[in-house]
């Protein structure tokens, strides 16, 4: 076959065009080599705005394919990378540059609009639409990296939008569902993740997110409500979001047969149709899609090969391979106990939250009542305006949960390289 590449590669014959060959093909190969071994080149590469190049880049690859099974080998290489981004702190403080909405290009359909916001912004709400993809992706085995990357730049972030702060509450209130935390094992280390933002915003950066503090003020019965569930209210949630579910089935099942009462009979009875739904399905409280919601938040057990291609991370307590085995019925069915319940649920990072709203809840109340604030806009002056000194306690340490290389990883890698190559 002619191939006009191969014909005139073939009639190279300067010695000059050679060296250019020869230098060229030397520079690529030893370009992994430099950046393994040149730490200052990235640290260089981390403290120049070139980097929020490549984070809209990583931003738009993911979402562009998160809905695409054949490209999820993409979203997770992005993830990867942006994980490793995330625990520099170079990275967070180059965050709060204002951002550039003429380099949002196609991303502008991907992610809510925002105005006046930063960097920051942009990773926050775009991380949200990865992490509420609709549908039962695989891109669910990665919501814990893509937390892992907001909880890792939180202490840095400043002035978070309206818009920001809302999505940021809605994630709050979908994954705090009670039945959404039993709808599969990891699920409670998602909760875990978002608290731990919160809480590094509230310790190093409050005084620039009042929008945030608000919010988390205005949903403090949600908080209360997290801090005290137990197993056998959350067991009740999930069997009164279950039947709900059969409802809205039965009705949805009966205006059908009305509409086309000629129509086949499936084989399978409705009962079990129902009972497969169900084995998955959680929920966000107070709301008929909050069945939908957790039962996408439900995900089939990872393979080893799967979870070899997951980095190595600290990671909220887990029960041991011992009690694992229990919660899982014959079928392979997540099922939870009370003791998994309280092996992680305590260790919740609820006291700097709990704190916060016990002690502004009640002021800004009073504040409304006395001075006759119904505007927002009015409470907000007043957040930035006061002080928080002697109320919150001591901020905690930084801690950055960073990406380890494993072997699996590695090796995962070097087959997806060459296979995008050829």
């Amino acid at each position: 076959v002619y191939n006009d590449f191969r014909f005139y590669l073939g009639k190279i014959h300067r010695s000059e065009d050679f060296d250019f060959l020869m230098n060229g093909i030397c520079r690529i190969l030893k370009n992994p080599i430099q950046v393994r071994t040149s730490e200052k080149f990235a640290i260089y590469g981390l403290e120049t705005d070139r980097v929020l190049s490549v984070l809209a880049a990583l931003m738009y690859f993911a979402l562009e394919a998160r809905s695409n099974p054949a490209q999820i080998g993409l979203v997770r290489m992005c993830c990867f990378v942006l994980h490793r981004l995330s625990q520099d702190r170079n990275f967070g403080v180059q965050l709060n540059t204002p951002f550039d909405h003429s380099t949002l290009g196609a991303l502008a359909k991907m992610i809510p609009v925002f105005s006046s916001g930063c960097w920051g912004d942009f990773l926050f709400l775009g991380i949200h639409a990865l992490l509420t993809t609709s549908g039962r992706s695989p891109i669910f085995q990665m919501h814990e990296n893509f937390l892992i990357c907001i909880a890792n730049v939180s202490p840095y972030i400043k002035n978070l939008t309206v818009t920001t702060t809302t999505k940021l509450l809605t994630l709050f209130h979908s994954f705090s569902s009670p039945a959404f935390l039993l709808a599969h094992e990891s699920n409670h280390k998602l909760i875990f993740y978002l608290l731990e933002v919160f809480n590094n915003i509230i310790q190093y950066q409050i005084t620039g997110n009042t929008h945030l503090v608000y919010a988390i003020v205005q949903a403090k019965q949600k908080f209360h409500d997290l801090h005290s569930l137990t197993y056998e209210k959350a067991l009740v949630e999930l069997e009164r979001l279950r039947t709900l579910k059969q409802q809205r089935l039965a009705a949805r099942q009966g205006s059908e047969k009305e509409l086309s009462p000629e129509a086949p009979t499936s084989p399978v009875s409705s009962s079990e149709s129902l009972e497969r739904r169900d084995s998955g399905a959680g929920s966000n409280a107070g709301s008929e899609h909050a069945a939908d919601v957790a039962e996408e938040g439900s995900a089939p057990e990872m393979s080893e090969k799967a979870r070899g291609k997951r980095p190595a991370i600290e990671k909220p307590p887990s029960p041991g391979p011992e009690s694992r085995q229990a919660l899982f019925d014959s079928k392979g069915r997540f099922r939870g106990s009370e003791k998994w319940f309280f092996m992680w649920h305590p260790h919740l990072p609820l006291a700097v939250i709990l704190t916060l709203v016990d002690s502004l809840g009640p002021t800004i109340e009073e504040l409304c009542i006395s001075k006759g604030f119904n505007d927002d806009k009015k409470v907000l002056e007043y957040l930035q305006s006061g002080t928080l000194v002697g109320l919150l306690p001591l901020p905690h340490p930084i801690f950055v949960r960073r990406f380890n290389v494993t072997e699996a990883v590695r090796t995962w890698f070097s087959g997806y390289f060459w296979v995008r190559l050829f």
